[in-house]
């Protein structure tokens, strides 16, 4: 089973708007065709599967948004699930095209309830951060860097 899950991760198939099979297993609306429910999301077990098989936990979609931000949108969003993607190496802090993180979203949910934001912030993260505040320029950095700093 792992196997096909591999290979269809590596597809690199997409849903609507860019969305990997990642984002589409933390989205509660991709549980139903039309009006009938079909299976119960966000899954941490699908979400578990499909990291263990490959998925990039720092995919994005269409609109810049990672599967941490999908996952933040369902209200409430589940602390388990949020975890599972931090766990297996998803950015805490990564923004999308409207410079918002994971926990900009949750409205009404405090971020402590859900997972230890100091465990999931590095030094590198809180640098790029202060290297976008300030408008500092990145040209001097390698393309690599560049990115990471843009993705703050």
């Amino acid at each position: 089973m792992k196997q096909a899950v591999y290979e269809f991760v590596t597809v690199g198939a997409q849903g609507r708007g860019g969305g990997s099979p990642l984002h589409l297993a933390c989205a509660r609306d991709s549980s139903s065709v039309g009006r009938y429910p079909i299976c119960v999301f966000p899954s941490v077990a699908a979400i578990d599967l499909l990291l263990e098989c490959g998925a990039d936990p720092n995919g994005k979609d269409n609109d810049g948004n990672t599967a941490l931000h999908t996952a933040a949108l369902n209200k409430p969003a589940k602390p388990a699930v949020i975890q599972t993607l931090l766990d297996h190496g998803a950015h805490f802090d990564t923004v999308n095209t409207d410079k918002k993180a994971f926990f900009n979203l949750l409205k009404g949910q405090p971020l402590h309830e859900i997972t230890n934001s100091v465990r999931h912030t590095s030094l590198a993260c809180l640098a790029s951060r202060v290297v976008r505040k300030h408008g500092l320029d990145t040209s001097v950095l390698p393309t690599t860097l560049q990115n990471f700093v843009a993705g703050h």
